[in-house]
């Protein structure tokens, strides 16, 4: 439920979280090293995926796809040179201060980023986030589509209760499980609520797909911020 969360909020389908829920999990067990961390996507790193690849939606919306696969390749590529190269020590200049307030920052931005699928509202994202938030929550006082709504307070009482009172039981899995029944029983999308829809049988197939090689150029410097922030995410942890 997670990774298909982070699909969205890097602005793919929502069925692009289930690939990235196992395919890195069979790659990270055979080289992983880590017992704390789990391997798979993270939310800063699908929001900054989405910021970066947002100009290319517009004039592009079938290379999106390409070009979030591209950025992905440039990633790993870096990360993987760091780790050959043993660059880990590069952490040690990272302060505690520093990391204390990426990981408040990177809390807050990925809560508030949700706000406008909690209110059923659609609107643009501006350059300042803080300004998107203001918008939303103005689009939210005129047309919150309350189904939505109700469906997201419910599932968030599930999610904290099953927490609080049950702390064995996966919170967020019950609640997709929960909410999706519902869902299906009241006619959720009939009412106008958004769901996920088909998801294609299988998985996709493996082709090298046509891309400018102008444009995955210039998201090379994209890339390697994303390797940076996505590592100290891990290192935070």
């Amino acid at each position: 439920p997670q990774s298909m969360a982070y699909a969205q909020l890097a602005g793919l389908p929502a069925y692009y979280g289930l690939y990235a829920s196992f395919l890195p999990v069979i790659v990270g067990s055979l080289f992983g090293s880590s017992r704390q961390l789990q391997t798979g996507p993270v939310a800063v790193v699908s929001l900054m995926t989405a910021a970066a690849l947002e100009p290319l939606a517009t004039v592009n919306p079938e290379g999106y796809l390409v070009y979030a696969a591209v950025i992905a390749i440039i990633v790993g590529v870096f990360q993987l040179s760091l780790g050959l190269l043993r660059l880990g020590v590069l952490v040690e200049f990272l302060s505690h201060p520093v990391v204390i307030g990426f990981t408040n920052a990177a809390a807050i931005i990925i809560a508030a980023s949700q706000l406008s699928k909690l209110f059923g509202v659609t609107i643009e994202s501006s350059h300042r986030f803080y300004i998107t938030i203001w918008n939303v929550l103005v689009e939210a006082s005129q047309n919150t589509h309350i189904p939505t709504l109700i469906m997201g307070i419910t599932a968030l009482v599930i999610i904290f209760g099953l927490k609080r009172y049950a702390p064995k039981v996966p919170g967020v899995l019950t609640a997709v499980i929960a909410t999706s029944l519902v869902s299906m029983i009241i006619g959720y999308e009939a009412l106008g609520g958004k769901v996920v829809g088909n998801v294609p049988a299988g998985l996709p197939s493996i082709a090298i797909p046509s891309f400018d090689i102008s444009i995955a150029i210039d998201l090379i410097g994209t890339g390697i911020v994303i390797a940076v922030v996505g590592y100290m995410e891990a290192i935070s942890v």
